[in-house]
């Protein structure tokens, strides 16, 4: 299996040239510096809110439950 590529540079990534930088990213570490800070920090809240037990991804649980339990009630 071929390894990923940076989606900034087209690099292919390996784990020497990922040093520091998350798994979920495609990015090698040379890219990954250049993103401000504020930004690599939103990008990883963003991804942990969408994993289970994150906020985005238990909201999105719970709006399904209530669909498929609206789903169920009988018309009157």
């Amino acid at each position: 299996m071929a390894n990923a590529t940076c989606l900034s540079c087209n690099h292919e990534l390996e784990p020497p040239n990922r040093k520091n930088v998350p798994m979920f990213v495609d990015c090698c570490g040379h890219c990954w510096r250049q993103i401000p800070i504020v930004d690599r920090l939103r990008l990883s809240i963003e991804f942990r809110d969408r994993t289970p037990g994150g906020y985005l991804n238990e909201l999105a649980d719970l709006l399904n439950r209530m669909i498929i339990e609206l789903q169920k009630q009988p018309e009157d």
